[in-house]
């Protein structure tokens, strides 16, 4: 597949992506293929003779079943104050960008003195 310059991966198409998607089939992989369409770009044709030549992994199928019947549990409505703290939490999570800032300083000659 042609490389863009600048860039190590394969451009791949929306539709190549889906594809591939569908099948449980990572885009690393489809990047390797041997492209057929122009400029030795992968096709959705490509991805399909892929697919049906054995080359995707099987499909793992996830339940979401509950963890256990016997919980005991309850549902009881949030106090106007806890209703109040949990949307001003959910509010500054949305609203303000986290950030984590780092500065490293060298205190060596500080600690000589």
């Amino acid at each position: 597949a042609p490389r863009p310059s600048g860039e190590g991966k394969a451009w791949l198409s929306p539709r190549v992506q889906s594809l591939a998607a569908a099948h449980g089939v990572g885009l690393d992989v489809i990047a390797g293929i041997e492209g057929t369409g122009a400029g030795g770009r992968v096709t959705a044709r490509d991805v399909e003779a892929f697919i049906a030549g054995g080359g995707a992994p099987p499909r793992i199928e996830m339940s979401w079943a509950p963890l256990s019947e016997n919980r005991d549990e309850r549902v009881e409505p949030l106090s106007r104050v806890r209703k109040r703290i949990a949307e001003n939490l959910t509010r500054s999570v949305r609203e303000i960008p986290q950030v984590t800032s780092w500065l490293e300083v060298d205190m060596s000659g500080v600690s000589a003195f």
